[in-house]
């Protein structure tokens, strides 16, 4: 990363009209590192995005119950697979079988990478499957990426930043392999300047 970067904060032409709402978020894993991390993913962007954590899956259904009631449904919901006590494909079944949450986007956590996990959990409807990494510091990158992907649903300017900056780093590249060419090529003008003489 380049040293000290603006935040997207601190970009007010990339700051989201006031008109547009939070990108809502339901995290449903029982364990408190991963939910810290995920929290801390996403507390830089309080602004943009609203994260809720359900730390116990039996009250998922509730919850979302209470979150149609009053038309705020989650836009997409953050599933651990590996809870002790409930299956978390059993939970994507639930929310799957009733029709007011067909909309709502489920991302699948799991420790998994099996075949027929990825399968069950497509099966059953989830939207994406993400293997969580074993070290915190790749699960907290993981995290990160799926925050900027998230925030892509509610403004796409996210995703134009992203591609405005591999442009600007393909210019410096380009760039810097100019000056390098140019410095063999002087080097090579000198060498047969003097073989010349």
């Amino acid at each position: 990363m380049l040293a000290a970067p603006r935040t997207r904060d601190s970009l007010p032409w990339m700051s989201p009209p006031h008109s547009t709402r939070l990108l809502r978020v339901l995290l449903i894993d029982d364990q408190p590192a991963d939910r810290d991390l995920t929290e801390e993913a996403f507390r830089r962007h309080h602004s943009l995005a609203q994260l809720h954590v359900l730390p116990d899956p039996h009250d998922t259904l509730t919850w979302l119950r209470e979150q149609a009631a009053q038309a705020a449904l989650p836009d997409v919901i953050l599933l651990d697979l590996n809870m002790p006590g409930c299956d978390g494909l059993t939970v994507l079944d639930t929310i799957r079988r009733d029709p007011t949450f067909h909309a709502v986007r489920i991302v699948v956590l799991a420790h998994s990478s099996e075949e027929e996990d990825v399968t069950a959990a497509y099966n059953l409807g989830a939207t994406t499957y993400l293997v969580k990494p074993s070290s915190f510091s790749a699960f907290e990158r993981q995290m990160r990426t799926l925050r900027d992907r998230l925030l892509d649903l509610i403004w796409p300017w996210g995703r134009i930043r992203r591609l405005k900056n591999a442009l600007n780093q393909a210019l410096t590249d380009n760039a810097a392999l100019q000056a390098k060419l140019q410095r063999h090529t002087d080097r090579d003008e000198r060498g047969r300047f003097k073989i010349g003489r």
